[in-house]
């Protein structure tokens, strides 16, 4: 990645930032509606209505397209997830109120483009590059869980909060894909509840 990175133009110009946008939302779209083993760089420029050159002018191929996409993909749901901050940790009432709020924060982060997210799940079962780059993600996520359940560490009945977070990072990420990709029968918010429900009493004492 190093080695096509260097032979890439990066736009000075105001036209020449508006065109890789373009191409860069191009992508996003297409990748989301027909997937990204079904999307090439020819369909991309046409769509984005610039030439095949211009394409290749930013990015050495749609896979690079694609991570540089799947970056500010998380870069908007690290934003969203992170709304939680410490301070309000501390204001929480109880440990219920903490589990409630991650859930609703990762429900409201798999709103982002959803279908680009599926989309995501299938890339990294078969690219070690994005699938490098989605298990760096999910250490930073994996972390930020850590700090947040040490702030409650008093109120914790689990001896072992960073394999706790664990658990509670892969329950509240299954239970979300169920919820927003699946569609369940299991009303959602019955279904979020229960989860709430779970998590919570796993970790405090209620």
């Amino acid at each position: 990645m190093e080695n096509s990175m260097s032979r890439v133009r990066i736009p000075k110009q105001k036209r020449g930032q508006e065109t890789k946008r373009q191409i860069i939302e191009t992508g996003l779209k297409l990748f989301s509606e027909k997937g990204y083993y079904r999307t090439n760089s020819k369909d991309i420029a046409e769509a984005a209505d610039v030439a095949i050159g211009s394409f290749y002018a930013y990015f050495r191929d749609k896979k690079m397209l694609f991570i540089e996409i799947l970056q500010e993909h998380f870069e908007l749901i690290s934003a969203c997830l992170n709304k939680i901050n410490f301070e309000d940790v501390m204001k929480m009432d109880n440990g219920r109120e903490l589990i409630s709020a991650i859930v609703e924060n990762v429900i409201k982060a798999h709103e982002i483009s959803p279908e680009f997210h599926r989309e995501i799940d299938i890339a990294k079962n078969s690219d070690p590059d994005v699938d490098r780059l989605v298990s760096e993600y999910e250490k930073k996520i994996l972390q930020n869980t850590v700090k947040m359940l040490h702030q409650y560490k008093e109120k914790i009945r689990v001896k072992d909060i960073e394999a706790a977070a664990v658990i509670v990072n892969m329950a509240v990420e299954e239970t979300v894909h169920i919820i927003k990709f699946t569609k369940p029968n299991v009303n959602e918010m019955q279904l979020k509840n229960e989860l709430i429900d779970m998590i919570s009493r796993y970790l405090f004492t209620i």
